[in-house]
């Protein structure tokens, strides 16, 4: 008889299998997990420097992945609507104050809390009050010597 054979009986073998199972679960859970490197996506060139038709975009140059912001018509339609709401507010302090001191309410607005929505729709009103005030007051006729 051979002295290295070894009998096995079936309950060493479950024993060893589950202890080998348990051995290499601990170790895949214990190892590191490496990151598979990205995908580098290599288009393919005719000699002249073409994109040759069997590349994964297809014939031609590949489209260039730009970011698309659309305006929706509803956003479009309230930024309108809180234009028109800003030029109204302002007419009436423009009413009530008089250009100049509508000048310097916004000068100060300004400072306090920093620039202005529609800032330049704000400046035109108090500028058109301003000509209007002009052309309604009366200068007194110049005598020519």
């Amino acid at each position: 008889m051979n002295s290295h054979t070894q009998t096995f009986t079936p309950a060493n073998d479950r024993a060893e299998l589950v202890m080998a199972q348990l051995e290499d679960a601990s170790t895949r859970m214990l190892a590191p997990r490496q990151a598979s490197p990205p995908a580098i996506v290599v288009h393919q060139r005719d000699p002249l420097g073409r994109f040759t038709p069997g590349c994964p975009p297809g014939p031609g140059r590949p489209r260039k992945l730009a970011p698309r912001h659309f305006v929706t018509p509803l956003s479009l339609y309230q930024r309108v609507l809180d234009m028109h709401d800003s030029v109204n507010t302002w007419n009436n302090v423009i009413q009530r104050l008089g250009p100049a001191a509508a000048r310097a309410f916004l000068a100060d607005l300004e400072a306090e809390q920093g620039p202005i929505s529609f800032r330049h729709l704000v400046l035109e009103a108090i500028a058109a009050a301003q000509r209007r005030a002009l052309a309604e007051k009366k200068f007194p006729p110049t005598h020519c010597r």
